[in-house]
Formats: structure tokens, sequence, C-alpha cells
């Protein structure tokens, strides 16, 4: 069984250079969303083994979009928070809204690696 993995970031380039990283470990279904609406709208129809999200994106935050995952739509995939913040509070905010792992941007493909093998187990 191969992983899906939902990658929701509101930059373009972001999101595309994370697929690429993605892509480059070997994960080949990787679906992009640019923010917390789209997504939403992709965890209703679809199943995902992996939820990486960023944390500024307009509309919704991504600890919002976290705890929206975990209350709301009553997902326990594991949630990777991505943040370009340097904001030292962001690692428990991320923990306290339901993240199992937190990344900061950039990230190297190693650290990315670490942090999937962390939160699924290694499987893939």
């Amino acid at each position: 069984m191969r992983p899906r993995i939902l990658v929701v970031d509101d930059d373009l380039e972001t999101r595309e250079l994370i697929e690429a990283r993605l892509l480059g470990l070997g994960y080949e279904e990787v679906v992009l969303a640019e923010d917390a609406s789209v997504a939403m709208r992709l965890l209703v129809g679809q199943i995902f083994d992996l939820l990486m999200t960023d944390q500024e994106m307009p509309g919704m935050p991504g600890d919002a979009f976290i705890r929206c995952v975990r209350q709301e739509f009553k997902l326990t995939l594991p949630i990777i928070f991505m943040t370009s913040s340097t904001d030292c509070r962001l690692p428990e905010v991320a923990k306290d809204a339901g993240a199992n792992a937190f990344l900061s941007k950039p990230f190297e493909q190693m650290e990315l690696q670490k942090a999937i093998k962390r939160v699924c187990g290694g499987a893939h």
C-alpha cells in the first residue's frame, strides 16, 4: 500500500518543493491544497495517510485547521505541522492543536524523511 499524503500550503513554490521532496523519497501519491478550505473538501471525499500543513495561511491558520481535523472530522491520521516563522511558541502550539511532528521551513529532504518515519512508523 502506498501512503497518500495531503500537503496544505498557500505558497505554490513551497507546495511544489515539498511535492518534489516527497517524490524524491518515493512517495508517489501526493495531493496539494492551497488552503484549509480546499483541504477540508479533499478530506471529506478521500482517505489520506499523512497530512502536512503550514501554519500561516489565509482564511484559517494551520493550528486551527489541525483542531478542525481532529475535533470535527475526528481524523487520527498523522499530521506534520510546518512553519517558516521563528516564533519559539509554535512547536507547543502545534502539539496542543494535535500535530504529531513539527518542521521549520525550509527543511531538507532528510529532515522530512525523519519526520515522516517518526509519525508513520517508517511504513511506506
